[in-house]
């Protein structure tokens, strides 16, 4: 059976962590977000490599480890997909429980996932990092005007302190 082991996590969560810093006027640098991103990224690549797929990757999902390493944790809504073959690409959910300013369009309206739907997530959790672990939307202030708001194709504005080359590989 495939486990997941993750170390000791001594500095907590990301978002609380980019929080409390911000808060304290010691806000990390664009190096330390951008690598904190490309470590969630080699995270979820390793999930979907093994044909998992996360459904709840935000930055309070992302523990800090030994060096403020960062590691995809809290697996509690995560679905192995397949299909009778073994080679499944989407899991359809049947609960309706989903963080929805992190959740993809086709979650929303279909409430299908897959690892298409785990990049989107990645992206808000980009958008996230980069805002300080300030929630996404911030300015939207009910869910269900967030699920309007992406089930009608926009997209998350660009954060302050996000550069225009950055922003444009995350919604592509």
């Amino acid at each position: 059976p495939n486990r997941v082991v993750v170390s000791v996590c001594w500095h907590g969560g990301r978002g609380g962590t980019l929080k409390k810093r911000a808060a304290d006027g010691d806000a990390f640098d664009l190096g330390n977000k951008h690598r904190c991103c490309s470590e969630v990224a080699a995270g979820m690549q390793q999930l979907g490599e093994h044909n998992f797929i996360h459904r709840d990757l935000a930055a309070r999902n992302v523990l800090l480890g030994s060096g403020m390493v960062c590691k995809v944790a809290d697996f509690g809504l995560s679905r192995r997909v397949q299909t009778e073959d073994n080679t499944g690409d989407y899991y359809r959910s049947t609960s309706g429980v989903l963080p929805v300013r992190w959740t993809a369009p086709e979650g929303l309206t279909n409430q299908k996932f897959s690892s298409a739907s785990d990049v989107w997530s990645f992206g808000i959790t980009c958008i996230e990092v980069f805002q300080d672990g300030a929630m996404p939307y911030n300015r939207i202030r009910s869910n269900p005007a967030v699920m309007s708001h992406v089930t009608s194709g926009k997209k998350h504005p660009r954060p302050d302190g996000m550069g225009a080359e950055t922003y444009t590989k995350l919604l592509h």
